[in-house]
């Protein structure tokens, strides 16, 4: 089974909202997004896991974090390593229902 990629400008349109291929550009400098594949004409090419990450990304944008907290939220392989602050920030932004929705929001957007 072939692996579908898509270039930039199909990842954009694919998360929608206003996410520009300059914007995903500053977030693979930033860290927020991984190293992708190249092509043979050096084009970036992303996978659906790319897709759902960036989709994470906005929508923490949306919620008021800042990029710096979006990256550990995301890279945090659990709700105990991530910084108390931005729990409390999450918090007050938006009612935790279940002690394990933290985690869930960085993983299952």
């Amino acid at each position: 089974m072939k692996t579908e990629y898509l270039t930039i400008k199909e990842l954009t349109e694919a998360v929608g909202g206003d996410v520009t291929p300059r914007m995903v550009r500053h977030y693979h400098t930033l860290g927020l997004l991984p190293p992708v594949q190249r092509s043979e004409g050096n084009y970036r090419l992303y996978k659906q896991q790319d897709v759902q990450r960036l989709q994470r990304v906005m929508a923490l944008k949306q919620h008021g974090f800042q990029l710096s907290h979006i990256r550990q939220l995301l890279d945090s392989p659990s709700e105990e390593t991530i910084d108390p602050t931005l729990i409390a920030q999450l918090q007050r932004d938006r009612p935790i229902r279940q002690s394990n929705d933290l985690y869930c929001l960085s993983i299952n957007f």
